[in-house]
């Protein structure tokens, strides 16, 4: 990525560094990095979309990809540590809530949805059938 500024969100106004940045973000936005490593404590298989072939990712419109975060990391994995089988771990202040008590997220099919916390389930990060 040439300019990591895609990575702001353009409606969230207050920027903190991106170069070498120094302390937590807000108003960014991360790439799905689920893998099984968290999950196996729930008896779960889950692995991101990232870097995988459009034909590993049975349900696109059903399959995380990008979403706003409150952190400023490029990838993400908090939420799948905790939580149970349907439901990701609620991460204190960690879910944006900017956009009236909600997120963007983007999907691998390349739709953008509004979503708050309480609709996201487990089985949205991961390339793995139901």
């Amino acid at each position: 990525m040439k300019n990591d500024a895609v990575r702001l969100c353009p409606s969230h106004g207050i920027y903190p560094p991106l170069p070498g940045e120094s302390k937590d973000a807000e108003g960014r936005y991360v790439i799905n990095a689920w893998d099984s490593y968290f999950a196996r404590s729930l008896g779960l298989k889950e692995t991101s979309p990232q870097g995988r072939p459009d034909s590993d990712i049975s349900d696109s419109a059903g399959t995380l990809i990008v979403w706003e975060h409150n952190n400023n990391a490029g990838e993400c994995q908090n939420g799948q540590d905790g939580g149970d089988t349907e439901r990701p771990k609620e991460v204190e202040g960690h879910w944006s809530a900017d956009h009236n008590g909600g997120f963007n997220t983007l999907w691998c099919d390349g739709h953008v949805k509004w979503m708050k916390f309480p609709m996201l389930r487990r089985r949205m990060f991961t390339i793995q059938q139901d």
